[in-house]
């Protein structure tokens, strides 16, 4: 699960995560929660993290620093274990050993970290306030092109756009 979504641009509603929690319950399904964007939306309801919501079903969440802190280049991201029953033990050791084996950022951008997690919300703030702006730009010129229908974004960096007729 991809949330905020790339590339559709939507932000999941809370009643809408719990109804995907409702189905992956039923059926036995972990979930890997992708929200390498998370707070990236400009929706009227709040971004919520999946695991946030009572749940017994297993969530892995990938999370990293490329989008909302505005460094794609550093390769510095992160993955959580919401294992309320035991059930990722063995992706637990997984993730473990392979923690041991794969190429990592390198000291200056560890080094970093602790002064980047300290980043003010009106950072944050105004990038959402532009990523907004420019969607909107987006919106409005490409919906002057005979043909396409653009689905005004919520969030993340990208916008749908659909062909709504052939074009001679």
């Amino acid at each position: 699960m991809n949330n905020p979504s790339n590339p559709c641009g939507s932000n999941f509603t809370r009643k809408h995560l719990e109804d995907i929690l409702d189905v992956a319950a039923r059926n036995y399904l972990p979930i890997i929660a992708d929200e390498i964007y998370a707070g990236m939306n400009w929706t009227e309801h709040p971004f919520t993290p999946l695991y946030e919501i009572p749940s017994k079903v297993p969530i892995l969440t990938i999370g990293g620093l490329a989008k909302r802190w505005l460094v794609p280049g550093w390769r510095v991201g992160w993955v959580v274990l919401h294992d309320r029953d035991g059930a990722f033990k063995e992706v637990r050791r997984g993730i473990g050993n392979l923690t041991q084996t794969q190429l990592h950022p390198n000291t200056l951008f560890q080094a970093a970290l602790p002064k980047i997690f300290k980043t003010p919300q009106s950072f944050f703030d105004g990038v959402v306030k532009e990523l907004q702006k420019n969607a909107q730009v987006v919106k409005e010129e490409l919906g002057k092109a005979p043909g396409l229908k653009v689905v005004e974004p919520q969030g993340a960096l990208y916008a749908m756009v659909s062909l709504v007729q052939k074009l001679n």
